[in-house]
């Protein structure tokens, strides 16, 4: 990142707009509790996933001081650097952005199971994760964890959940901390982006969330950790499945709620005036999904005096500029503008159609590769 900000620090703030630091797999602050080549059509098939706390070193390997504990990484997280570039405009007034991409890998330096179990006296909740996680893809009912009365919500699952998300957030802090000392001053807004782990929302222990990472249950706000430690350090916060609809969701997974998630996320965001950056998830173009991001938005900017919103469309692709596509697309920016959140200058066949709103740094529209 240092070289990348200094082979580029004369572009960082006008053409260099933004950068959006991965966290782990797909770009994403979570574990790899689930293969990433399954995690597309995890939300159909219910995956569970797996915690990632079984590797002998990092259970093991004891470097215990009087104020921390300490280990090396039993699991290293991708880590994706991304660069938003305003590379040009047609013409109308909308920018798009090429998102170019670093990866290497960052290590978790966390705590050791076996130690903190020590420290607070139970040296029989030493042995790695919990028992009764199961498979992948078991029922969560049909597991001794994660069932409604499950080990999650007891003694020991409050303790090992409680370790297991904060080496998560030990790992974000360390990666937030160096990208603010790297890019201080150089006028670049900086994000990092949360998974969209919705497929078992409406269950009690919300599994596939606790895997990730997120230990986010029906008595516990996960999230609201990882939105204050994007505040500390001036962090947007960006997630994915804004065009999602529970009515559709719950047709093949009755679990599932993609909205429930985003009202919790949005709310947590706006509570700690953390900016929030939205994506969709899927190359769709229908007008429902576009209404349904307008929705999402609002929800987050309504009633905020500055709301500093932005979306991001991704994975456009030919489709996109045909016709009726087009102008269900033009219709979206449209209706977005009516929030004030950007200005677009669009051409609709009869000559340039203005739309009534502003381009800023901070709420934007972009198109993205």
């Amino acid at each position: 990142m240092r070289n990348f900000r200094d082979t580029f620090r004369p572009f960082l703030g006008g053409i260099i707009t933004e950068i959006q630091v991965g966290m782990g797999p797909a770009g994403e602050l979570r574990y790899p509790s689930c293969p990433i080549q399954k995690l597309t059509w995890a939300w159909r098939s219910r995956e569970l996933g797996e915690f990632q706390c079984y590797d002998k070193v990092g259970r093991k390997f004891q470097l215990y001081n009087k104020h921390s504990l300490h280990s090396y990484s039993w699991t290293c997280l991708s880590t994706q650097f991304s660069v938003s570039i305003r590379l040009f405009s047609f013409s109308f007034s909308f920018s798009f952005l090429l998102r170019l991409v670093f990866l290497f890998y960052f290590p978790v330096h966390a705590c050791i199971l076996n130690a903190c179990a020590r420290e607070t006296g139970m040296r029989e909740w030493e042995n790695g994760g919990p028992i009764g996680a199961s498979n992948l893809k078991q029922d969560p009912e049909s597991t001794e964890f994660f069932k409604t009365d499950g080990a999650w919500n007891t003694p020991y699952g409050e303790f090992f959940l409680g370790w297991y998300s904060r080496m998560l957030l030990l790992h974000g802090e360390r990666i937030c901390s160096e990208t603010e000392t790297i890019f201080r001053g150089t006028e670049v807004n900086t994000s990092g982006k949360v998974a969209a782990i919705h497929w078992h929302y409406g269950t009690q222990s919300h599994p596939s969330e606790l895997t990730a990472g997120y230990y986010n249950t029906s008595n516990r706000d996960g999230y609201l950790p990882i939105a204050r430690m994007f505040g500390r350090y001036g962090f947007n916060l960006c997630c994915t499945s804004f065009e999602k609809q529970d009515a559709d969701e719950k047709q093949m997974n009755p679990l599932s709620s993609p909205e429930g998630f985003l009202r919790q996320l949005l709310l947590v965001a706006r509570n700690c005036d953390v900016p929030m950056e939205g994506e969709n998830s899927a190359a769709t173009l229908d007008d429902g999904s576009f209404q349904q991001v307008v929705k999402m938005s609002k929800f987050y900017s309504d009633g905020l005096k500055t709301p500093s919103f932005s979306f991001n469309f991704v994975r456009m692709d030919k489709n996109l500029f045909e016709y009726r596509n087009w102008v269900s697309f033009t219709r979206f920016v449209r209706q977005m503008s009516d929030t004030d959140i950007f200005r677009a200058y669009l051409d609709l066949g009869g000559g340039d159609t203005g739309l009534s709103s502003r381009w800023a740094v901070d709420c934007c529209a972009v198109l993205a590769y």
